[in-house]
């Protein structure tokens, strides 16, 4: 009986240990569960601040770019309005040119008139 009592003992110890074992397993799985939660949104994190890097780096190609293309704009502005300019200047050379031609035409004719 005494040999009955100690199984019985050592069985209820030993379920005892099993169901503390038992709890301890169980929130150790739900630490891991919230350890790979928390690794799962770290790793988010860590790739939307790689995004953020690489949008911010096209953002600052896309200004100097910008930069680039405006300076080009300027001056091909300013060679537009020196080329009007001078287009300009020939037309009214030009001008100027046929009205002394009229007027040596109508020299011309004066002189052959009088001769």
């Amino acid at each position: 009986k005494n040999d009955n009592e100690k199984l019985s003992e050592n069985q209820r110890d030993a379920t005892l240990e099993n169901e503390k074992l038992a709890r301890e397993n169980k929130e150790m799985h739900a630490q891991l569960a919230q350890a790979k939660r928390k690794e799962s949104t770290l790793l988010e994190m860590l790739s939307k601040m790689h995004s953020k890097e690489d949008l911010e780096k096209r953002i600052e190609k896309s200004k100097s770019e910008n930069e680039k293309l405006s300076k080009q704009l300027e001056e091909t502005k300013t060679k537009e309005s020196k080329w009007k300019t001078l287009t300009a200047k020939v037309k009214d050379a030009i001008e100027i040119t046929k009205s002394e031609n009229e007027e040596l035409k109508m020299q011309l004719a004066n002189k052959k008139a009088e001769e």
